[in-house]
């Protein structure tokens, strides 16, 4: 069982360092740094930055408002839930704080929902949610946390609806 859990991993560490752009270089050099020692100490637990999972990314465009917190909400289209509340996931140096998960339905997206998520309409954000296998739809509310933020404990109210 653990050498399966280490495969998945590490499989996942591999496919996240492929998405990461260069301003990651120092949690690239982290991870290369960490994978080294943990060929030889296979014992060896990840460090907090690097267990992050990969999984919460963002077209170029979107990224500016996501920094600049005008954007704070992403439909995803997924089989499975791939975040979970309260997760931190990298994004250019800084983190993406996962506050709310809500299923919905393709109908329940409206114009507003779309306009708040960084797109022009309701068919420019289902053409770019729907790029997977997925069929179940998800409103995500997160916040940016800058590189070397701290998350403050008035954004604690994190909460999941549904299953």
């Amino acid at each position: 069982m653990r050498q399966v859990a280490w495969t998945a991993f590490t499989h996942r560490l591999r496919v996240g360092i492929r998405k990461l752009g260069p301003a990651d270089e120092d949690f690239v050099c982290a991870v290369t740094a960490w994978r080294d020692s943990a060929a030889r100490e296979p014992s060896l637990r990840p460090p907090a930055a690097i267990r992050c999972s990969f999984l919460m990314v963002f077209t170029k465009r979107l990224r500016e408002g996501i920094r600049r917190g005008r954007i704070r909400c992403s439909i995803r289209v997924w089989t499975r839930p791939h975040v979970k509340v309260g997760g931190r996931y990298l994004m250019d140096g800084g983190h993406i704080v996962v506050d709310l998960i809500a299923p919905m339905t393709i109908s329940d997206v409206t114009y507003d929902l779309a306009r708040e998520s960084g797109f022009d309409s309701v068919d420019d954000l289902l053409r770019i949610a729907r790029h997977g296998s997925g069929d179940n739809v998800y409103l995500i509310r997160f916040h940016y946390l800058p590189p070397g933020a701290w998350d403050t404990p008035g954004r604690r109210h994190r909460q999941r609806i549904g299953n």
